[in-house]
């Protein structure tokens, strides 16, 4: 077992807990007693969960609130907190909707439709949602409801800004004030050490520890936080079908592979924004015939952790003892060469991602996924292999394949394996050529992204691929005319991204893409016509900006935000 990672400084107060029962009841019994800390001043009060580090955070505030709601609570306790306004907004929107979602917590449904109505005419301005702000009007009328009340406000805050509450119209928590707040800005499967985000006069912060040191019980407890934080992730989807065991795998996958690594996290690209919903599907976490409709409802309320931090591994040495039977995921960043130095992938393996952080490119040894006959996700970065006969041939249930800048070491450059269950195809600046026999047998293709790759090394294929629902061709490394991609009419997705295909004039018939519902040109700075001929009822987006490859695509068929999109020119293609 590994040495135990150092414990971070908490500051502010800390309940030592038996379970998170024991969280929920020390906590209301804090609160209730409250004045008696700093002699009875301090009315704000923000919860950071276990470890100080978010972990049960979001559940326990939860918790707490239902049950100073309910028939349990004793008369003392609601005299003393008086009236209780639970708002939830760590799946942030915006200020006005949690405005919003105070008013209806306070029954002041006859506000409603000014909201409504204030919604319609910034949808009709082109407002974005993010930057609608909060009504003053509302403001004075919920001033107005709690300025004479005592009450206890429990807030689940997801903004990245600073708020003020009293522009949202609720009352100072000042030190001779009537009212309390218990608040956390952490969400579910969140962690992190964050910064408070709102403006109080002042606050206190509570964190918790359990009351052992016992290693196997508090893994215990925290797969028993987890737990409780996948029930509330369910809660958000309308799903109520949802194994919360399967939510806690879909967190688990990123929490390890992003925990092996350590400080060479940064170095794997794992693009979760637009693949973590393929990995939990192509993987096996979700399954079934609803797979795809789960995946989509967790993918927006579950945080995915991109780079390792003390809390994360903090969280694995704790879990050590939960989480021996999820030896299947693997990540490993290299930076030595010779085939020596990556071991053999092991039978259980069943996604696997190796990068190469060296000058070259990393020659896989031929043996390398011999035994790995379950594996079903992989993605090698920075690698040279024989295309015609690749190292993981024999991986016939691989359902998601990703070649990131690797090079061929063969003669011939297609791949003559096949792949009959493969589900997702990303291939950058890899040109690892699809040979016709060996797409007519992998029907179940939903999902192919390419990238400064030649076209004609793929064109032939789109007749037989009938179930493809997303397909980016982007920085095609060869120039793309009319008659060399004529056979694109053949398909039908529901996303088609051209985008930075700088040489292309014309755009490519499309006649049968009756599902088409977005079409990105982005970057296609010498499209000369843009004729969509034929019907596209489906279409929702139509996007053109002149400029290049958008990055970050979110699971959902939605552009990605302003923010990682180019804003500068792409370079063109030189025709040879």
């Amino acid at each position: 077992m590994a040495a135990a990672p150092p414990e971070p400084t908490l500051k502010g107060r800390t309940l030592v807990v038996k379970d998170f029962d024991d969280a929920v009841k020390q906590l209301i019994d804090f609160l209730h007693h409250g004045d008696d800390a700093a002699e009875g001043r301090i009315k704000a009060f923000l919860f950071h969960g276990w470890f100080g580090q978010g972990l049960g955070a979001s559940a326990v505030l939860r918790a707490t609130a239902e049950h100073l709601k309910s028939k349990r609570s004793n008369p003392d306790m609601k005299l003393q907190f008086g009236k209780v306004v639970h708002v939830d907004c760590s799946l942030w929107k915006n200020r006005r909707t949690m405005q919003r979602e105070i008013a209806a917590e306070l029954n002041l449904g006859h506000l409603m439709p000014i909201f409504d109505k204030q919604d319609e005419d910034d949808d009709f301005r082109g407002v974005e949602d993010s930057s609608r702000a909060e009504l003053i009007s509302i403001a004075s009328e919920i001033y107005e409801s709690l300025i004479n009340e005592k009450f206890l406000l429990i807030l689940h805050y997801g903004g990245d800004a600073d708020i003020d509450l009293a522009e949202l119209g609720v009352p100072v928590f000042g030190p001779f004030g009537k009212a309390k707040l218990l608040w956390t800005n952490h969400g579910r499967f969140q962690l992190s050490q964050k910064q408070q985000k709102l403006l109080t006069s002042s606050f206190l912060d509570i964190n918790m520890l359990f009351i052992t040191s016992d290693h196997i019980y508090i893994g215990q407890q925290l797969r028993c936080l987890l737990h409780k934080e996948a029930v509330e992730v369910i809660s958000y989807t309308g799903m109520d079908d949802i194994n919360p065991a399967t939510v806690v795998d879909c967190f688990l996958y990123s929490l390890l592979l992003v925990g092996q690594l350590r400080e060479n996290s940064d170095t794997v690209e794992y693009d979760w924004a637009t693949y973590v919903c393929n990995y939990w599907i192509c993987d096996g976490i979700l399954q079934k015939d609803r797979a795809w409709e789960v995946g989509n409802a967790l993918y927006g309320v579950i945080g995915q952790l991109r780079h390792s931090s003390d809390a994360i591994e903090t969280l694995l040495y704790w879990l050590d003892q939960q989480i021996k039977s999820y030896q299947g995921w693997k990540s490993i960043a290299s930076n030595q060469q010779g085939a020596q130095s990556i071991s053999a992938v092991p039978v259980d393996a069943s996604s696997y991602f190796l990068t190469f952080k060296g000058d070259d490119l990393l020659e896989l040894p031929n043996d390398l996924f011999q035994l790995a006959n379950n594996l079903r996700v992989l993605k090698l970065c920075k690698c040279s292999f024989d295309f015609a006969f690749p190292p993981f041939q024999s991986c016939h249930n691989l359902r998601f394949l990703w070649l990131d800048h690797c090079a061929n070491t063969g003669k011939d450059q297609g791949g003559g394996a096949c792949f009959p269950n493969l589900i997702v195809l990303e291939l950058s600046h890899t040109d690892y050529a699809l040979q016709q026999q060996m797409i007519e047998r992998m029907t179940n293709l939903r999902e192919i992204n390419t990238k400064g790759v030649s076209w004609r090394n793929i064109s032939h294929a789109w007749k037989t691929l009938q179930n493809v629902h997303k397909l980016r061709l982007t920085e095609s490394s060869d120039v793309i005319t009319v008659d060399n991609c004529s056979s694109l009419d053949m398909i039908n997705p529901e996303l088609l991204d051209l985008s930075g295909n700088t040489c292309m004039e014309s755009l490519p018939r499309m006649s049968s893409a009756a599902s088409l519902k977005m079409l990105v040109l982005d970057g296609c700075s010498n499209l000369e016509t843009v004729a969509l001929e034929g019907a596209l009822p489906l279409l929702e987006t139509f996007s053109f900006d002149g400029y290049g490859p958008t990055e970050n695509w979110a699971h959902p068929i939605n552009l990605p935000q302003k923010e990682f999109r180019p804003k500068s020119r792409a370079t063109p293609i030189k025709e040879a």
